[in-house]
């Protein structure tokens, strides 16, 4: 599990934000680092680059992309 030198300190590089997978490697934003890889921690999906809570987003209502109506909120996945 990791063993990096990032400058010189001891980092696990499967669960660092800032030496992700490899030294230097920064997951950015609101990403978190989960088996080397920067990802969203749930309830969050990855939409174009960005953690989003499906169930909540009016412009990635239940999937991403799917925007609810200027008049609409998103709840539990669905524009009501």
């Amino acid at each position: 599990m990791g063993g990096g030198g990032a400058g010189g300190a001891c980092v696990d590089l499967q669960s660092s934000k800032g030496n992700c997978g490899f030294c230097g490697a920064t997951c950015g934003g609101n990403l978190t680092c989960d088996n080397s890889a920067c990802g969203c921690a749930a309830p969050y999906t990855n939409c174009s680059g960005t953690c989003t809570n499906l169930a909540s987003d009016v412009n990635n209502c239940g999937t991403c992309g799917t925007v609810c109506a200027s008049s609409s909120t998103c709840q539990n996945g669905s524009c009501m």
